[in-house]
C-alpha cells in the first residue's frame, strides 16, 4: 500500500511539474500574441467569459479587448519594440491555476524614442475542453 501511495505522489508531482512548464509556455504565447496585437492568436487563449482589469482599474471584457486590437490606432500612438518576461510563478489548483508575470515592456514613443517600463500582471487559468484559457487578468504597472 505505501509503495502505491509513493508511487501516485510521485505521478502527481510530474504531472504538476508538467502543467507548470505547460502554463509558462501559454504565458510566452500570450505575452508573444500581445506584443504583436494578434488578435486572432488572443482569441484563442482567452475564455469568452475573461474579465480584463487593465491600467485604469476597469474591468473589460474579451469582446471590448479585441475589438479595441482590432480598431486602427493612430500613428501617434506607441509602438511595442519588446517584451521581456523576467519572472513567470505558477500556482496550481486542480483544473484552475494563478500566474503571477513579472515583464518588461518596450516602447516606441513620439520621435523615436524608446521606453522601458515594468509591468505585474496576475493571471487566472482554467482548463476548459483540455485546454488552459485565460478567464481574468489584472496589470499593473511597477513602480520606478
Amino acid at each position: 500500500m505505501r509503495v502505491l501511495a509513493s508511487l501516485l505522489l510521485v505521478f502527481a508531482g510530474v504531472a504538476a511539474a508538467d502543467a507548470t512548464a505547460d502554463l509558462i509556455g501559454i504565458e510566452q504565447q500570450l505575452t508573444d500574441a500581445l506584443k504583436r496585437s494578434d488578435a486572432d492568436a488572443l482569441a484563442a487563449l482567452w475564455a469568452d467569459d475573461l474579465v480584463w482589469i487593465g491600467l485604469n482599474g476597469k474591468p473589460s471584457t474579451k469582446a471590448e479587448q479585441l475589438a479595441g486590437m482590432r480598431t486602427p490606432t493612430s500613428t501617434s500612438a506607441p509602438a511595442v519594440v519588446d517584451v521581456v518576461n523576467k519572472d513567470v510563478k505558477v500556482h496550481l489548483y486542480g483544473e484552475s491555476a494563478v500566474a503571477t508575470v513579472l515583464s518588461t515592456w518596450t516602447t516606441r514613443m513620439a520621435g523615436d524614442e524608446q521606453r522601458a517600463s515594468d509591468y505585474v500582471a496576475t493571471h487566472v487559468w482554467s482548463q476548459r475542453g483540455g485546454k488552459w484559457r485565460l478567464v481574468l487578468a489584472h496589470v499593473s504597472r511597477v513602480a520606478p
